[in-house]
Parts: structure tokens; sequence; C-alpha cells
């Protein structure tokens, strides 16, 4: 859960936000103003005017933006003497058809004078003159309270006039906007033909887009500042007043297409206080036209989009406003773009997909408004958009590259698929009393993606014969219920003083599935891939120290895939359907054993360890393990891979190749100590957390607490109470002498519960500060699997607390049993909690 408190101030705690939040101010239209009757010295001498204007600029320690179109070769007298800037502009500007005003404190505009203002070819939009010499070009308005810099305008006269934004959650000339604002007004996104963020992004200086390694997870960078990979963003992405950006990582960047906008904001510097803590680098916001009452309007586009060497496809789109009534209207936009592909993939399977990624999207949204009075407003909307893509824009061109291998890729035997779409529902409510404004905003919105990615290329050379050994499938899905009340001070008041205050709540939650089938289980991707293991034959081990990182991805799949085997009952054994399983498959994994044969092995290796208080049974038992097993290791010798049997089969300790017997004992004691003991503690870890609702609900308020109940557990209930050990010379315990050669019990259980290591040993405890157990052995001693068993036992957490976060265990004392004398494990354990939905995924 994540809380957020707003007051100049971000507090975050949870996925759940209440805030409040609070502005007030002089307008800067006052400041600027203020600016005008400064006082200076002046001695400017009679040049020309653009000249008189830079040299004033100096000496007035003033920013004076501009046309060169509006200057000409125009001459101006001199001016000398003490006065303000207002005068001092009076008197360069005599006799000359233009004029002045305030555009941010210390900023000023040289302007065409009204009443000359027609004279210039220039097309009035809400308000903002545009130049538009012939085909219209995409205008950039900008404006910045300080620091602000001119910017050379086009070739014509361009009058410097008013573009009203939102960009502070109300109505505001752009100019008087308190930070840096570029506005791309919404016909001239129509007129380039602009339909995703690489058609309109070019023209705002500052900001970059760069596309995420399988064309999906975009990251936006302003001023040379953003996320890294996978990290939270920092630039928002706002729908009208809707943020759709994530508070955690970046899962689906939203790019909306930009056809019927009232403007498209891109704010630069920290929104944080108004638009979020994914806003803290800045913000793009898409203005939607709303509807019009009493209009009657329609309009359509038809583009027709073809592609050397690739495919063509075409681009329609419309949009039409009804009014139904004085009161009401309604406004509908639907967009629809199929995208022609460009690269061919062709495989030896058969496979021979012309122009393969080729894609669409389909985006359309409803508008409703209904205006009773002229105080009260209702506005709604309902938005959606699909974009697919059908494969990889990668080509590696084999005979060349093009145009003699064309853009071709051999090497993806199977498909590399994507599909995002996200949606808004949206009720605007506003009420303008005489000196300030009600806003209520209510919103859901719901984004999604899901990529399947055919990563055979990287692991396997085969690829390009036609073996897929490893998809990569990602699924996301996040849902955001906002409400927000604002006050505001009236847009139309003439007070130098403007504010804004308000409170909000928000809920988001997301779903992440990230699943590595392997096509070909042969192919082990832990120990594949350029610069890796294969690489080196002599590195070949079962475990290292990347092995935990590499296998999380995988054992995070195993345990959703049996909590979707049990969840819509409300119930299950733990230990029979989660506990044991999930070791079981990622030992297994990680020697290379087919996934076909891993129930087999389970059950012998189950069978084999329940019998090791009977010496005759545990040997019949251990012997049809070994019959299992060493098979395959006799199978890796006549048809090597690159997994951990291979390199067993191929070991040699002192010139002596191992035997079938050293097999069994290899296997049995790796199985033994990543199957059986991680199922011991997986079972315990859930009796502790989740039989005390105060531990667990503990632990769920607080991520952080995962890692200390996983060791508290390892501390009060080790899998194995001890081990036996032999001294290597003589030593004293305790006043004990032990001479050396002797084998001696190490009970690190006991250990676990020394009263002056431990404050109060038999209790689970959160608070517990160093923990210290030597569950995992200690010295060279230590488990090579420790790290690895934590990472299980820590997404098991993740996960329960994720899909069943009210689970209770259903029993008041489980029963443990012993093994072997020193291994302790529970036979079952039965829990309860509210039924759920499968998250399946292939």
């Amino acid at each position: 859960m994540r809380s957020t408190l707003q007051c100049g101030l971000v507090v975050l705690c949870s996925l759940l936000e209440i805030g409040l939040y609070a502005a007030a101010g002089i307008s800067p239209a006052a400041l600027a103003e203020d600016a005008l009757d400064k006082m200076v010295t002046v001695d400017i001498p009679a040049q020309t005017l653009t000249k008189a204007l830079t040299l004033l600029s100096t000496q007035s320690g003033t920013q004076i933006l501009t046309s060169p179109g509006l200057m000409g070769d125009r001459r101006t007298d001199g001016i000398h003497g003490q006065m303000s800037i207002r005068d001092a502009l009076s008197g360069l500007l005599r006799g000359s058809p233009l004029g002045f005003h305030a555009a941010g404190e210390n900023v000023i505009g040289i302007d065409a004078a009204p009443e000359t203002r027609q004279e210039h070819n220039g097309t009035q939009h809400d308000g903002a003159s545009v130049a538009t010499p012939g085909p219209a070009p995409l205008v950039v308005a900008q404006a910045a309270a300080a620091g602000a810099t001119g910017q050379e305008g086009s070739k014509q006269p361009v009058t410097l006039g008013e573009i009203v934004v939102t960009a502070t959650k109300r109505e505001q000339s752009a100019r008087k906007i308190p930070a840096t604002v570029d506005v791309l007004k919404g016909k001239d996104l129509e007129d380039i033909g602009a339909r995703n963020m690489e058609d309109f992004l070019k023209y705002v200086p500052g900001i970059t887009l760069q596309e995420g390694s399988t064309g999906n997870n975009r990251t936006v960078s302003i001023r040379g500042i953003g996320p890294q990979g996978g990290a939270n963003t920092t630039t928002g992405a706002l729908i009208d007043d809707v943020s759709m950006s994530d508070p955690y990582s970046s899962y689906v960047v939203v790019d909306l297409d930009p056809f019927d906008l009232h403007d498209l904001e891109v704010l630069k510097g920290p929104q944080g206080t108004l638009f979020g803590a994914s806003a803290l680098n800045g913000a793009i916001r898409y203005v939607l036209n709303k509807p019009l009452l009493g209009v009657t309007e329609g309009k359509g586009f038809a583009d027709w989009l073809s592609v050397s060497q690739g495919g063509a496809a075409p681009t329609l789109g419309g949009a039409i406003n009804i009014p139904l009534g004085d009161k009401v209207a309604l406004r509908a936009v639907d967009v629809v773009q199929e995208v022609p592909g460009l690269y061919d993939d062709v495989n030896a399977n058969g496979k021979n997909d012309i122009d393969a990624d080729k894609g669409g999207k389909h985006m359309y949204r409803v508008l409703g408004l209904w205006q009773p009075t002229d105080a009260f407003t209702a506005n709604a909307f309902f938005l959606r958009q699909h974009n697919n893509r059908d494969d990889l824009s990668i080509a590696n061109s084999p005979g060349g590259p093009p145009p003699s291998g064309q853009f071709v890729r051999n090497d993806t035997p199977g498909p590399s698929t994507s599909v995002q779409e996200f949606e808004i529902a949206n009720l605007d409510l506003r009420y303008n009393f005489d000196w300030f404004s009600v806003i209520s905003e209510t919103s859901r919105s719901r984004k999604s993606q899901d990529i399947n990615y055919d990563g055979s290329a990287v692991v396997d050379p085969l690829a390009e014969q036609g073996i897929q050994s490893l998809r990569l499938h990602v699924q996301a899905h996040t849902l955001a219920i906002s409400q927000e009340l604002r006050l505001a001070s009236p847009s139309s008041s003439d007070s130098p003083w403007v504010w804004l205050g308000g409170a909000y709540y928000n809920r988001y939650t997301a779903h992440f599935m990230y699943n590595v089938p392997l096509a070909n289980t042969e192919f082990l991707v832990p120990i594949l891939g350029p610069g890796g293991l294969l690489s080196n034959p002599d590195r070949l081990q079962a475990i290292t120290s990347k092995t935990p990182e590499m296998m999380e991805p995988f054992v995070r799949a195993d345990i959703n895939r049996h909590i979707d085997s049990f969840i819509e009952r409300g119930a299950c054994d733990v230990v029979a359907e989660l506990a044991e399983p999930v070791p079981a498959e990622t030992i297994c994994r990680l020697m290379g054993v087919d996934d076909e044969i891993v129930p087999e092995v389970r059950k012998a290796a189950l069978a084999m360890f329940a019998a090791q208080g009977d010496p005759e049974e545990f040997g019949r038992k251990q012997a049809e393990f070994g019959k299992i097993t060493v098979s395959e290791v006799h199978k890796r010798r006549e048809a090597p891979r690159a997994d951990y049997l291979t390199h067993l089969a191929g070991i040699e300790i002192e010139g002596r190749r191992l035997d079938d017997n050293d097999y069994v004992v290899l296997m049995a004691a790796f199985l033994g100590a990543g199957h059986h003991s991680t199922t011991s503690a997986m079972a315990s870890l859930v009796n502790e957390v989740f039989s005390n609702p105060v531990i667990r609900d503990q632990v769920r308020a607080d991520p952080c607490k995962i890692s200390v109940a996983v060791e508290e557990t390892l501390r009060l209930r080790p899998p194995f109470f001890g081990f036996f050990r032999r001294t290597t010379r003589p030593v004293s315990i305790g006043g004990t002498a032990i001479p050396s050669g002797t084998d001696v019990y190490v009970g690190w259980a006991a250990a676990n519960r020394d009263v002056k290591a431990f404050e109060d040993p038999t209790q689970f405890r959160l608070d517990r500060g160093s923990n210290r157990h030597l569950s995992f052995g200690f010295g060279i001693h230590t488990c090579p699997g420790a790290a690895m068993a934590r990472m299980e036992l820590r997404v098991l957490l993740q996960e329960l607390f994720r899909r069943v976060p009210d689970m209770q265990v259903a029993v008041d004392k489980p029963t443990y049993h012993f093994g072997g004398g020193d291994y302790c494990y529970m036979e079952s354990l039965s829990v309860t909690f509210t039924p759920g939905r499968p998250e399946s995924v292939e």
C-alpha cells in the first residue's frame, strides 16, 4: 500500500494515496507589470531598433522577446538619462506600429500594436496569433517566469499573442505560468499528421524519447534527466487532469493519438505538487477538445503510408460534435491506424512472415457536456486505445546488409508479439462562485500490456535451424481509482493573488507476471548466453553467485502456477501443493532434468528421504532414485547438453571419472539440500507468518519485514537441527577436550536459541535486530545454496501477500516430524483464504 500527503513535500508509504495540497502566490502578471516601472539609467544612441532594444536589455537587466520580422530595418532616435523601462520603451518605439507588454517577471515582449495586428499574415487560434506562411508550421509557444530566453520565430512576421493553457489545473495564459511550458496546438498536430510521440516531441527542445529493448518500455527524458530502464518514471503523462503514470517502475507509457486535441502541454521542471511523484522532472499533458454547446460540426482524415521495401496501410480518423438541446452536447472521436511492416521473419522451420512487424492502433473516445447554468458544468469522457505489434523490428540480414539481405531475420523460430491497452473513465464537476471555484474530479484508469519475445538467438546458435529454446512472456495490468476535490481562485479575477488548494484520494494496484518458459529444456538460461558459463565449460556450476537472480523469474512463475491451481478453492495444503513441488522443480531445472520426468524424480526423492530411519528400505529407495537419475547422466555422455548433468558426466577426480554410486550420492545430496530443506523452510515460514494475524498484517503492511520474517523462521525452525563434523585437530569447547579425528554433532538448532545470543529466543519476533543464526552453517561449511533458498522464501511471501493476502493457517498447532534423526518437517499444513482468480500465463 502507498499513501501520499502533499503540502509541498511528498511522503511515500503505500499504494493508497490520501493527500492535501495548497498553493498561493502573487500573480506573475502582477510581478511583471511592476518590472515595467523599474527605474534604470540608459545611454542609447540613435541606431537600428534591433540594436537599440538589445542595448536596452543589457543596460536594464531585462529580457526582451521579439521577432526579427517585426523589427525590419526600422531605426530609432536615441534616449539618455534616468527613466522607467516603460518610458524607455515608449521612447524607442515612438513612431513605429509596435507596442510592448510584460511577458513575465523581468521579461518584456515587443508586439504589433493592437490597431495594426491585422496587417500581419496571421491566423487566430483560441486567442493565440500564429503565423501561417504557406503550409502551417508546427508552432511552439514558450513561457517562463524567470530565466526565459527568446526564440527566433519564423521568417514571416509573428505577433506575440495569448495561448491559454490549464497546466496549473486552472485556465491561465501560458506566459503567466511560473514554469517553462511548451504548448503544441491541436490543429498544428493534425496539420503535420502526428500519430504518436515520435511525431511531435521532436519539435519540443530539451526532451528525448527512448525506446525499450522490445519497443515497449519507453522512457522520456527532459533536459537530459530521465529514468534508467525499469526504474520509476520521472516524466508524468496526463490526459486532462488524469495521471496515467505508474508510481513504481514503468509498465505502460501512454502514447495517446493526438487527433482532435485542444492542445498538448509539455511542462518542464518539477510538477510533483500538482501531478504526483511520477512528474518530478516534468509532465506531458494531453488536453482534449470538449463538447461544444449549440454547434454541430465534424471533421475527418484519411492517410496512406507506403514503406519502401515494406508494406502499405491506411489510417482513418474522424470526430463529430452534436448538441442535444441548449444545455447538453456530445463529442465522439475515432482513429484506426494500420502500421505497415518492413522486416521479414523467416526460419528453417517453415516460417515465412513477410513484413512481419506490422501492427495497428485503435483509439476512440466519447465525451459529454451538461451545463444547466452558467455557473455549473459537468464534463465526462470515456477513452480507450489499443496498440499491437505482430513482430520485432529487428533484422540480422543473412546474406549481407540491406539491400542485399533486405530487412530479414532468420533466428527467431517463434513469434514476438506485443499488445498494449489503456482506458480512462472520467467525471469532472465544476461550480463557479463569485470569488472561488469548486472542482470535483473522479477517474478510473486501467493499463495493460502483454509481450511475447522469442529470445532463442540469445542463447542458442541452433535458432536459425528452427529450434526455439527461450521465450519471454511478460504481462502487466494496472488499475488506478482517484477522487480529487479542489478550490481555486477565479481565472477572471483581477487580483494579483492566485491560489489553489485541494484534497485527493488515489488507489493504485499493479499485477506483473514475468514468465520464461523454455521450449527446449536442455538450454538452461542461467548458464547460457554470450560471455556466460557456456563460453567457458570449466566454469559450469549448478549454483553461482548469480544463480538466485537468474532463477528468480522461474521460481516466481512456478509459485504463481501452483497458486493458480488452488486459488479458486479458498483452501489448500501448503506443503503438498506449494512448498514441496516448487523447490523440486527449481533444483531439477538447475541440474537440467527434463520437465517430463520431474514428477518422477520428485516422487523417488521423497520416498528415499522418508526411508532414512530404515537402512534396508532406504537402500531400496536409493536404488530406485539412482535408476532414474543416473540414466540421465548416461544420456548426457551420449548427447551432451549445456547443463549440470553433462558437467557431472565429464568430471574426473585425480584422473578417475565418477561412477554411478558417486552420481547417486551427489544428486541425492543436491536434492536433499535444495529440495527437502527448502520445502520444510517454506512450510515453517507460512506457519509462522500466517498463523498469527498480527504478524501477518505487520509483514504485509511493510514489505521490508519480509526478509526479517524469513531469517526469524530459519532461526526458530531450521530444517536441519544439526550435522556431524570431524575434528581435524584437538580442541576444547566449554571445558570439554575433543581429540583430533573425533566425530561430533554440531547442533545449530540449539545455538539458534542460545539465550546469550538471542533475547527471548523461543519467540518469533519481527523487531529482532542482529540475527546471526547458524541454520546455513558457518565459515567454509556455509551452505552454497543459502542465497538461493533465501530468494525462494522471499518470493514465496511476496506472491502469497499479492495473491492471497488474508491467508490463515487452519490448524491450531501443526505437527512436526523428524526424518534421519535431524531433519524436521511438516507432512501437511492446511490454510484458508478468500478465493481468487487464476493469473494463467503460458
